[in-house]
């Protein structure tokens, strides 16, 4: 599409692939290692989980966490609003010249639905996380039990968005680059006219 100066399809479908991507990357990341122990927690957005592995000189240890019913329902919920934008987004490609008046409606849900997405997913790890960790992102001492112990060690731990949160973030960018580049082609145009 790129060589065939179709430049806003090529630039939709690095779109969709990068939202593809973001649906089963994490969402949210915590890690964080001292001499002995390396620990990371994954919050995942399909499947719904949060993940936990630490590694020591002891042994190696993983977890499903368990979360909240609520929190699992939002997770799969924000899949599902990218699911939906990805179909937004396809039908678009594959009618822009055919439905102009639907295609201008659904360029409004291109935008406002990644939005919406980060937002809620913000809020929604926002809280959890107030409960955890203390905030969405930041760093500190976290208490994390050693695999094949009882004892709880101290580890520095940084924490904040996953790559899966950056790329719809990066997707929204992209997006609006490309209703602003389509904008400044068609005054041009109408410039030159």
């Amino acid at each position: 599409m790129f060589f065939k100066k179709k430049y806003q399809v090529f630039i939709k479908i690095i779109v969709v692939f990068l939202l593809i991507i973001s649906v089963f990357q994490p969402w949210w990341y915590l890690s964080g290692s001292n001499n002995d122990l390396s620990t990371e927690t994954k919050t995942m957005l399909y499947p719904p989980k949060i993940i936990s592995f630490t590694d020591s000189t002891e042994g190696l240890g993983g977890s499903v966490n368990i979360i909240p019913e609520e929190l699992s329902s939002v997770l799969f919920l924000l899949s599902l609003m990218v699911f939906v934008l990805i179909i937004i987004i396809l039908f678009e490609i594959f009618t822009n010249d055919r439905f102009r008046k639907i295609n201008f409606s659904l360029k409004s849900f291109e935008i406002i639905i990644p939005i919406a997405v980060v937002f809620i997913f913000y809020y929604a790890m926002s809280l959890v996380t107030k409960l955890g960790v203390g905030s969405f992102i930041g760093s500190d001492l976290i208490s994390v039990t050693v695999p094949g112990q009882v004892q709880n060690l101290s580890v520095y731990c940084s924490w904040g968005p996953g790559i899966g949160f950056y790329l719809v973030i990066l997707s929204i960018i992209i997006l609006f680059f490309s209703i602003f580049y389509k904008k400044t082609c068609i005054y041009r145009k109408f410039l030159n006219k």
